[in-house]
């Protein structure tokens, strides 16, 4: 038995030290394969960056034999063309063109260096001095002596002379259009005419194309119509909402006057027709209004054909138009006057085509009294009519194409002459409303009179980018809200006044009641630079708008402000104080009001609740929140017309989300760059698509809400991997960590107080962040996710991954409140779309000395400037915040990529100062 016992204990000894072995050696064949791996790895890596380092040096041999080659190339060329100037010097000045051996040349090169040979002779042959900068003005007869770069004179500010850079002119001096009209053409006007607003012809729908790089900004600039915005055109006369005034507010109206500027698809515009063409286009456009019947039936008059008697009544009835002014016959539009040219009207002289003047149509409807809708349905039809002989030119970018830039996208022009004499004699009152309606007031004797019978021309502001239905409604309310404010004057007495004495003009006026003599955009340089002044200042949302004291009959009205408590304070139509800039001042009329004052959303919220905010805060720059998704819906009346004035998106438009980081182009930034890169951040706002927004929530929605939210963000793993905080159960010592760390939020301010967001707080609110402290959720803020990525340095597509993939992992818990007009919805309109901020912290001490340069690039790449400390900040230390502008309309993707490009563009620039 002892034996046995023995032999059992060495027995279990021996299996144990066997175990023991195999242990041992499992975990060194583990090791000595963990080291095998880590050493192939570090023999992959070193291969990989041998490779790379290889293709770099290779790359870099490659373009350094590319540069030596194209060196010894120009230098061959150069030589060769010096021996031929040699040759030339004891040559006639007819034998002086001399062409390059093609052998010496290649490709592009060869290309630019014939050119620029055949400029060199033609400049001898003429004994011109090869090209140098000009100055231009009155003294130059034609396009041809454009031959360097034009120097405008002190004091020009047309739009041309600011968009003109010698980068421009270098790459486009040379250039036409597919119709043959050159570039020094499209901009001889300009030059010549120093006075002019713009500077600029087109002579094709092509020129638009063509001169792109110099068209492009002018169009920016004059209208606020980017590069890749789209124009709508809407002639539908049934969509018009303009309901006759009553007896005692039409009698405020004398005439009513619409007109549009069209041009035909199939051939140049004015400025690049051949005589020829002009004939065609007289023939097409005469069978199109021969054709017309019922009111519109009438006749047609050619200006070359005229008897004297036909000539004596269009004077008479003030319909014959003259010659153009110096700025169309500097741009070609006068050649070969009067022939192809012509006037047409009805037999009621209520609608009038002018042929082959500034357009190739002006196509005008008139008529005594207010009736609108009468006269624009009347040019709606004939518009129609015409097309069914010759298509219009037109595209989605510019709508109706023009040969001037100021008529793009409608070239129309609706108005009134109606008599307001007490509104008249209270003039801040009047440009207000003129102001909220997009409308321009003028003396009724043609542009920049006064008037002393306060009879005025109200006719509308904008041109492209909003429809002609659009701009006619335009135009009725204003005139609508012009004589509902007249009524609400008391009459001033006033003073005796002298007869203005009749300037002869240079042209045969039509008046009003008939037809209005059209306004020469070129003529009136300081109108335009006027109404540029007023676009730009229209596009910021504190753009003076009309104090709201509409006390509209039926309607009694309450003044708000400060003293307001609650929305149901609401009982009448809201009064602003004067100097009030709300969106909410300027859209919600006394309609809108009547129509949803008693509404609510789907989940309860009312429209009171959703206008509160800015009634009670008469210094908001907005005015409105949305309590839920369906406010959007519910609301439209109003919150579309703050949409669209504050984003530019229409109620048609679409939003397209992208976060896929993988489409973002944003490699490294070199060191030198990346040095002045101090931080990067990321932020976008989310809503849960099942629940109200935050101030339509009840309390236990918002519990709900945070519940959904932190099983989500605790369900995060690796670098996004962290902890959840909430506000209501923070020790001390973590509420200290989160105010060093910048990452405790407040209560909202008293904008959010007044929309209901800060109700039960902090209850149901927290913040989570992960461990690295680079991602960051705030939940039940503003917006029920604030998902913030961050970090230090300069590397914009980490931050945007990060963001980007916790952003998908939310949504596998809870879906994102989201459609496909206003993108991902939160409560505040202003955050619509993407509601995402993209920025860095960047030192810029060169470049932040020049502000005008330096604005100049964020308004090319759509960033903004601010100081590090927030909005409306200065710095001292030349470290700037540079933020996306744009929310609704865009994609993350390509809002971040805006940032970057912006970035980048700032970097390099200071680098050259």
């Amino acid at each position: 038995m002892k034996k046995a016992a023995v032999e059992k204990a060495a027995q279990e000894k021996a299996a144990q030290e066997k175990t023991l072995h195999d242990q041992e050696e499992a975990a060194k064949k583990k090791a000595a394969e963990e080291a095998k791996k880590k050493a192939d790895e570090d023999a992959a890596a070193a291969a990989a960056k041998k490779h790379a380092d290889e293709e770099a040096a290779k790359k870099k041999k490659d373009q350094e034999e590319a540069e030596a080659k194209k060196k010894a190339e120009e230098e061959a060329a150069a030589k060769k063309l010096a021996q031929e100037e040699e040759a030339k010097k004891h040559a006639t000045h007819s034998e002086v063109q001399i062409k390059p051996d093609p052998k010496f040349l290649d490709g592009e090169q060869a290309k630019q260096d014939t050119v620029q040979h055949h400029q060199q002779a033609a400049e001898e042959a003429h004994e011109i001095e090869p090209e140098h900068d000009i100055k231009v003005g009155s003294h130059l007869a034609k396009p041809e002596e454009l031959l360097g770069f034009p120097l405008f004179p002190e004091g020009t500010k047309s739009l041309l002379k600011k968009h003109l850079t010698k980068e421009v002119w270098d790459a486009l001096k040379n250039t036409k259009d597919k119709h043959g009209f050159t570039f020094k053409q499209a901009i001889f006007s300009g030059c010549k005419n120093t006075d002019s607003g713009i500077g600029v012809y087109a002579g094709s729908h092509d020129s638009y194309t063509a001169f792109d790089a110099l068209f492009s900004k002018i169009i920016e600039q004059y209208h606020g119509h980017k590069k890749e915005d789209v124009h709508h055109s809407d002639m539908d006369y049934t969509k018009l909402n303009c309901p006759p005034f009553t007896e005692k507010e039409a009698k405020r109206i004398k005439s009513t006057r619409i007109r549009v500027g069209r041009n035909l698809k199939d051939y140049p515009l004015g400025p690049g027709l051949s005589k020829e063409q002009r004939k065609e286009i007289e023939s097409k456009v005469v069978t199109a209004l021969s054709s017309f019947s019922g009111e519109l039936a009438g006749k047609y008059y050619s200006l070359s054909s005229l008897s004297e008697t036909e000539r004596k009544q269009l004077i008479d009835d003030h319909f014959l138009f003259k010659e153009g002014d110096r700025f169309l016959e500097a741009c070609g539009l006068n050649r070969e006057w009067p022939d192809a040219r012509g006037i047409f009207h009805n037999n009621e002289k209520s609608f009038l085509v002018w042929v082959n003047e500034e357009d190739q149509l002006r196509i005008i409807s008139m008529q005594q009294g207010p009736d609108i809708g009468a006269v624009f349905t009347r040019l709606s039809k004939a518009c129609a009519h015409i097309e069914t002989v010759a298509s219009f030119a037109h595209d989605k970018h510019l709508g109706y194409i023009t040969s001037c830039p100021t008529n793009l996208g409608t070239a129309l022009r609706a108005s009134v002459h109606i008599h307001l004499p007490n509104l008249g004699q209270s003039k801040a009152e009047f440009q207000a409303i003129a102001d909220q309606y997009h409308v321009q007031i003028r003396g009724a004797h043609r542009e920049h009179t006064e008037t002393n019978d306060h009879v005025y021309d109200i006719s509308n502001t904008r041109r492209l980018g909003r429809s002609e239905v659009d701009l006619v409604q335009d135009m009725y309310n204003g005139v609508k809200a012009m004589i509902q404010k007249e009524f609400e004057i008391k009459p001033k007495k006033e003073k005796p006044q002298v007869a203005a004495p009749v300037e002869e003009s240079n042209k045969e006026e039509i008046p009003h009641q008939e037809v209005k003599i059209e306004e020469k955009k070129e003529e009136k340089p300081a109108e335009q630079l006027k109404q540029i002044e007023h676009k730009a200042q229209s596009d910021k949302v504190d753009h003076k708008e009309a104090p709201h004291d509409h006390e509209v009959q039926k309607h009694e009205s309450l003044v708000v402000g400060s003293h307001l408590k609650q929305a149901t304070d609401l009982v009448s139509f809201p009064t602003f104080p004067a100097g009030t800039k709300s969106l909410l001042s300027k859209y919600l009329t006394p309609e809108i009001w009547a129509k949803l004052h008693d509404d609510k959303d789907k989940h309860g919220y009312t429209f009171k609740q959703a206008i509160f905010s800015g009634c009670q805060n008469t210094d908001s720059g907005i005015g409105v929140y949305a309590g839920s998704h369906d406010s959007y819906t519910v609301f439209a009346d109003l919150f579309d017309k703050i949409i669209e004035k504050y984003h530019g998106h229409q109620k048609g438009a679409k939003h397209v989300s992208d976060m896929d980081y993988s489409k973002l182009q944003c490699p490294p930034f070199q060191e030198n760059e990346a040095a002045f890169i101090k931080s990067t951040r990321i932020r976008v706002g989310r809503n849960l698509a099942d629940y109200p927004l935050g101030p339509g929530l009840t309390k236990e929605q918002r519990k709900e809400v945070e519940q959904k939210v932190v099983a989500a963000v605790n369900s995060f793993e690796g670098e996004l991997a962290g902890k959840y905080y909430a506000l209501t159960s923070l020790t001390e010592e973590e509420r200290k960590q989160l105010i060093e760390d910048h990452f405790l939020f407040k209560e909202g301010d008293r904008f959010l107080e007044a929309c209901g967001l800060n109700r039960e707080w902090p209850d149901a609110r927290g913040i989570f962040h992960n461990n690295e402290k680079s991602f960051l959720v705030w939940v039940n803020e503003e917006d029920q996710l604030r998902i913030i990525s961050m970090q230090q340095g300069a590397d914009i597509g980490a931050v945007f991954t990060r963001l980007s993939k916790a952003c998908t992992h939310i949504e596998t818990v809870a879906k994102f409140a989201h459609d496909e007009h206003l993108g991902y919805i939160t409560s505040c309109p202003t955050n619509l779309g993407t509601a995402l901020r993209a920025s860095v912290h960047i030192h810029l001490p060169k470049l932040g000395a020049l502000k005008e340069e330096f604005q100049a690039i964020a308004d090319k790449f759509h960033v903004q400037i601010r100081g590090i400390h927030g909005e409306h900040t200065e710095t001292d230390d030349h470290v700037y915040d540079i933020s996306n502008k744009r929310r609704l309309g865009f994609s993350e993707v390509s809002l971040i990529q805006d940032m970057y490009n912006g970035v980048k563009a700032m970097i390099e620039k200071e680098l050259t100062l």
